[in-house]
């Protein structure tokens, strides 16, 4: 499996959890807020798990409605390849 971020959006903040391989997480599960900061913390785990592995990453998000925009729209900035999980498929940006 390649390296995965899998993130969840809700109204404000994000969940997510950075995986270097199947059943290897690296750190804990954190909590980012959907603000500046927020989103550089992200690029800093991502950097992180790109230096560990050596890897490209693939961030894993599940569209919830209205809230998952605006991580969405950071990561149309971003040269990381993104897929969205919805009730009715996937979708891959």
């Amino acid at each position: 499996m390649k390296p995965v971020i899998c993130l969840v959006a809700a109204k404000g903040f994000s969940m997510l959890q950075a995986f270097v391989s199947r059943d290897k997480p690296l750190g804990k599960a954190i909590r980012i807020a959907h603000s500046k900061d927020g989103y550089e913390t992200l690029e800093g785990i991502i950097a992180e798990l790109k230096d560990r592995t050596g890897e490209e990453i693939f961030v894993i998000m599940e569209a919830t409605g209205y809230y998952h925009r605006g991580i969405q729209a950071h990561f149309g900035f971003s040269q990381n390849a993104v897929l969205i999980l919805t009730a009715s498929g996937t979708s891959v940006s």
